[in-house]
C-alpha cells in the first residue's frame, strides 16, 4: 500500500513538473512553456549523492564518525535550499511566471518527501521487509 502511494506521489510530482514546463494554452495565453525550471532536476539528482557517499565511506572505513554525516547533510541541504530558491529567483526576475514557480515548489516538496521516505525506510537495518 505504501509503495503504491509513493508511486502516486512520484507521478503527481512529475505531472506537476511537466505542467510547469509545457503548459501552453493558446486561448488563455499562459506562458508556462519556459524550460528554466527544469534545472531543479539537477538538484534532485545531486541531493542524495553526499549522503550515499558518506554512508559508503563509513561502511568501508569502519569509522562511525558523525562528522562525515554532518558534512554530507550540510551539502545536501545546500542542494535542497537551492532547488527551492531557483524558481523563486527566476519568478522574481520575471523569467518565469508565478504559477510555474508554485508548480515547481509543489513538485519539490513531493520529490524531497519521497527521497526522505526512501532513506528512512531503507536506512534502518532492523526493518521488516516482509510487508513488501
Amino acid at each position: 500500500m505504501a509503495h503504491d502511494i509513493k508511486k502516486v506521489d512520484n507521478l503527481w510530482s512529475l505531472a506537476s513538473l511537466a505542467l510547469d514546463w509545457t503548459a501552453n494554452d493558446r486561448e488563455i495565453k499562459f506562458r508556462f512553456s519556459v524550460w528554466w525550471p527544469f534545472f531543479v532536476v539537477l538538484f534532485y539528482i545531486l541531493s542524495p549523492v553526499p549522503t550515499l557517499i558518506a554512508r559508503r565511506y563509513n561502511e568501508n572505513s569502519g569509522n562511525s564518525s558523525p562528522s562525515v554525516y554532518e558534512v554530507a547533510i550540510f551539502i545536501t541541504m545546500g542542494f535542497v535550499v537551492s532547488s527551492f530558491a531557483l524558481p523563486i529567483v527566476l519568478s522574481r526576475a520575471l523569467v518565469i511566471q508565478w504559477g510555474a514557480c508554485f508548480l515547481t515548489l509543489a513538485a519539490n516538496v513531493v520529490v524531497y518527501a519521497t527521497l526522505l521516505g526512501f532513506f528512512l525506510t531503507f536506512d534502518s537495518d532492523d526493518a521488516d521487509y516482509s510487508m513488501w
